[in-house]
């Protein structure tokens, strides 16, 4: 059976049923089966993930074509909504590959030093590649991204194979210091090209949902309309062999490859459903294992047939990266078990070493975010702290630094992070981990 069918997900069937008796109280003619919502309900944490980055898709098509690099000139903000806790310390390269169109060969030049990655997800965002400074080296590199089934000639120095005809391609390049203008420079020097190489037959296009698509991190507003979008998904790029269960289960409610089941006899279900699973991942924080106040997971990017946390993970940040790239940790409680908030102040003494593996511009970071997962506005445009990313740190004799997060200065303002009025939460990001026993320091009300 599934993981995602673990403890969280038995209770919320109870949900469906109540969720179901008020939808259609008494044997009311078209009530909604049980059964069947309970297969909506998996259906909803299965797909959760596919439909988000479906939406993802259709917004950054808006503003580019397939196989096209788009790079943002400046970090993630308060206006930065289109992915949810996106880090403030590198410049993004957004773009979606087709593949029905040929291998995509991406390449970039030597780096300086300066970190740098292009991460590779399928439409179920499993991670199916890493490319840059950590795997690659900082001299400069290519890589031909190839289609299922594909065997034929690769331009690039290497290839990555994925499990899906649409592809995600996340590039993040790092600031330091006051050095914009060369990590823009770099960032302008990626190059894309998509190869003239037969792939054989493939399945239709995934269909564009256009620019008034509903935001990814809103999904339950689509109620039934949600298996509309799954299924075009499911057309487009079919599953993995490891989902035939849910993907046939899935089938006995209507959401077939390219099918409209929100028009066909189990709409109610669908849309009860829905709502039991959108429970069912909002209240799944317990997916991952507690580390003091922080909540981390070592299979990220690599979901198997782990739905419920495949779910949850996309929901608080959509793109995370696998392991050996970057490790991420989620905080929004502190070292006594208090919700954060900015009523308070709080300390995080950073040790003078986090084990990042420098040699390869491996780097850390803590950033503030509010509880949709974005970066809030404040005074001094300040988001996040980390290796010396705005300049050197105010180290401690021992070459510690106390970070410190609270609504007024509190420190050294080299080491502060504004905090808002109200409750929030913390990402402590490590970049090229060397030790994945290691976790955050505690987060100390003061």
């Amino acid at each position: 059976m599934p993981k995602f069918a673990r403890g969280a997900i038995t209770g919320a069937l109870a949900v469906a049923v109540a969720v179901t008796s008020l939808l259609a109280p008494g044997p009311a003619v078209g009530a909604p089966n049980d059964d069947k919502v309970r297969i909506a309900t998996d259906g909803f944490v299965y797909g959760y993930a596919p439909v988000a980055l479906a939406r993802t898709r259709a917004l950054t098509l808006c503003a580019t074509g397939v196989n096209t690099m788009l790079n943002l000139p400046v970090t993630a903000n308060p206006l930065f909504r289109a992915v949810v806790a996106p880090n403030t310390e590198t410049l993004y390269t957004n773009s979606f590959l087709d593949l029905r169109k040929g291998p995509v060969t991406v390449s970039y030049p030597p780096t300086g030093g300066r970190y740098m990655v292009f991460q590779f997800l399928d439409m179920y965002s499993n991670v199916i590649g890493n490319a840059g400074t950590r795997v690659d080296g900082p001299a400069g590199h290519s890589v031909t991204i190839v289609p299922p089934g594909y065997h034929g000639p690769v331009r690039g120095q290497r290839q990555i194979r994925s499990g899906t005809w649409d592809v995600w391609m996340l590039g993040r390049t790092l600031l330091s210091g006051t050095t914009i203008p060369d990590a823009r420079t770099l960032q302008s020097s990626y190059r894309m090209s998509v190869d003239n190489e037969n792939v054989g037959p493939t399945p239709p296009p995934l269909r564009q949902q256009g620019c008034t698509v509903s935001s990814p991190q809103n999904l339950v507003s689509a109620q039934a309309g949600f298996f509309d979008e799954l299924a075009d998904v499911i057309a487009a790029d079919p599953p993995p062999p490891a989902d035939a269960a849910i993907v046939a289960s899935l089938s006995s409610i209507g959401v077939r490859p390219g099918a409209t089941p929100s028009a066909g006899p189990d709409a109610a279900a669908l849309s009860a459903g829905v709502v039991n699973g959108n429970a069912v991942v909002d209240n799944s924080e317990g997916v991952l294992p507690a580390r003091g106040p922080w909540r981390t997971t070592d299979t990220a990017g690599h979901w198997g047939t782990d739905y419920l946390l495949r779910a949850f993970l996309t929901k608080v940040g959509l793109g995370i990266n696998e392991l050996a790239e970057s490790r991420y940790f989620r905080a929004t409680v502190d070292s006594a078990g208090a919700t954060l908030t900015g009523a308070r102040s709080y300390v995080i003494h950073v040790p003078a070493s986090v084990p990042v593996d420098k040699s390869k511009s491996g780097w850390w970071s803590v950033t503030v975010y509010d509880m949709d997962g974005f970066p809030i506005v404040n005074p001094i445009f300040k988001y996040s702290v980390g290796t010396d990313l705005d300049g050197p740190l105010v180290r401690n004799p021992d070459g510690s630094a106390d970070v410190t997060i609270s609504v007024g200065p509190r420190g050294p303002v080299a080491n502060w992070i504004p905090a808002p009025a109200g409750p929030f939460q913390l990402i402590f990001r490590q970049y090229i981990p060397t030790n994945t026993a290691w976790a955050p320091p505690p987060i100390i009300p003061v």
